[in-house]
């Protein structure tokens, strides 16, 4: 060890004196129940990485999931249908509620406060029951496709939402999409003081961690030392002086607040006491280009059975390219799957129009109509292709229809169980053809429609709207009277065919043409 020049130990001192008077602030701290939803953030992500031991990517997953469930609120209760109340950043129900309020009352912390939730959060992990969620969550690689490993089986097997495949994949992606980008860590060492380490320079995005060794001798905590590159040195009289615990060895730094350039980082430690500080000869570099990135997809591939799938994203600001890897399809999910969104969107009296969600891995899809009990081929439709007119068919008449995607398997093409549905075309629409009127009432008449149980007429006292249906008229008649009108009032009047599906409700025809009348 050996006297420090006169810059450092100026700013070793100015470090003492620091890091007292951050002792002093954290101490009479407000508590994080109250801090706005960017230090919350701030707050899990350092707990989740720091406290319980999980890299970027997991913390990525979990902090995706509570955004979904709380929204970062750990103050947020909400009682569930059955009468029980659901709890905190990670919405706790029941027991598991129960147990953080008895958690936090026996060991001194706030059950609605963001330290107290995740101190249990860490004592829920070390259970039985927790035990395999935890073990994966260290697991998983501190990379993209990580961080969406950790979002989607954190919401699979520890949140356990209804719809949860889905549910999975959309905190997953937003693990990958939202957090991923801005918590992300790249993880530099700076080893003090008895070993070099040869410079490193490195792209990165907002955030990196410091790590460094142990260092020998009496020394009292470190510091941590940014300097900005000016000309054609950096400026280690101006750096910035972070103090950091003798018994911690990392600390994260936030490059949003640095500005863009390039910049270097010391770590020393040093004794308070006497204002000694180790030497530290290594010096990590690296450039800020780009502190929001704002990335735009350039190419998708889709997974297979035997190949991951992987979306190619490159910065619009910067250059930079991200690469997003999603896992291969499983065989039995994939056959065993349904399609969401399967719906009818339009229908006449001849034709049909259906839509649905796409299915991951369809390279294509089959819809079917059911005849005799058996379902009959219609149409193959592309995989961006989410909507399909049926057409020719019979009015008036009982349907149904499904849906399958369909993907390649080597030589062979294997099919999803799809999803189904019944509907009716329309009736066959009519034409009014005769209107009179009446002391009080209107007389009205129109053409036949096949198939049809009867007729509605509307009538409204304004030709483009404000019709209601005011009789009704069995099949077979095709006349009727309105009657209980307001003399000297002219009314407008369409009728529409219509049958009846299964559950009574009418299915109407398009309306007919209009013809008004002023009553008597």
């Amino acid at each position: 060890m050996k006297k420090a020049n006169k810059a450092f130990k100026s700013l070793a001192l100015s470090l003492f004196f620091s890091l007292l008077l951050t002792v002093a602030v954290s101490a009479s701290a407000p508590r994080a129940s109250a801090a706005n939803a960017t230090s919350r953030r701030s707050q899990v992500f350092s707990y989740l990485t720091q406290n319980i031991g999980f890299n970027s990517a997991a913390a990525c997953g979990i902090m995706s999931n509570i955004e979904h469930e709380s929204d970062f609120n750990p103050a947020l209760v909400i009682i569930d249908s059955n009468g029980l109340p659901s709890g905190g950043l990670c919405q706790w129900n029941g027991g598991r509620f129960r147990n953080l309020m008895s958690f936090c009352n026996n060991n001194g912390y706030d059950y609605l406060s963001i330290t107290g939730q995740l101190a249990y959060l860490k004592h829920e992990l070390q259970k039985s029951e927790f035990r395999k969620i935890y073990n994966y969550m260290r697991s998983v690689p501190n990379t993209q496709e990580g961080a969406y490993n950790a979002g989607y089986y954190w919401c699979y097997y520890f949140e356990v939402p209804s719809n949860r495949a889905s549910r999975s994949a959309s905190r997953a992606a937003a693990a990958v999409n939202t957090y991923w980008p801005n918590f992300c860590v790249n993880n530099i060492s700076a080893v003090l003081p008895t070993s070099k380490a040869d410079d490193k320079t490195l792209d990165i995005d907002r955030l990196i961690n410091i790590n460094w060794n142990k260092a020998s001798g009496n020394y009292t905590g470190y510091g941590v030392y940014i300097a900005k590159k000016t000309g054609d040195d950096f400026d280690w009289e101006n750096a910035i002086a972070i103090p950091v615990g003798a018994q911690e060895r990392r600390v994260t730094l936030d490059l949003s607040k640095l500005g863009l350039g390039r910049f270097a980082v010391r770590v020393f430690a040093y004794n308070a006491a006497n204002g000694f500080m180790g030497d530290c000869d290594n010096t990590i570099k690296f450039n800020v280009e780009c502190l929001e990135h704002r990335f735009e997809t350039t190419k998708v591939v889709d997974p297979t059975f035997n190949t991951p799938g992987k979306k190619i994203m490159v910065c619009e600001k910067c250059g930079e390219k991200q690469t997003i890897t999603t896992p291969k399809l499983s065989l039995d999910a994939f056959e065993s799957g349904t399609i969401s969104g399967f719906d009818v969107t339009e229908k006449t009296a001849d034709t049909v129009t259906v839509v649905w969600d796409a299915f991951r891995g369809a390279q294509g899809y089959r819809i079917y109509q059911l005849v005799d009990g058996e379902w009959v081929k219609l149409r193959r439709m592309e995989a961006d292709e989410l909507t399909c007119t049926i057409k020719n068919l019979k009015a008036g008449t009982r349907y149904t229809f499904k849906v399958a995607a369909y993907a390649k398997n080597g030589s062979d093409t294997v099919y999803c169980d799809g999803s189904e549905l019944s509907v009716y075309t329309r009736p066959t629409g009519v034409k009014l053809t005769d209107i009179d009127n009446g002391q009080g009432k209107v007389w009205l008449q129109w053409t036949a429609s096949k198939k049809a149980e009867g007729y509605s007429v509307f009538a409204s006292t304004n030709a483009n709207s404000g019709f209601e249906e005011v009789r009704t008229v069995k099949s077979g008649k095709t006349e009727t009277a309105v009657n209980n009108l307001t003399s000297g009032v002219r009314y407008y009047f369409y009728v529409c065919s219509y049958i009846t599906n299964t559950k009574g409700n009418k299915i109407y025809s398009d309306p007919s043409n209009v013809m008004f009348a002023v009553v008597k």
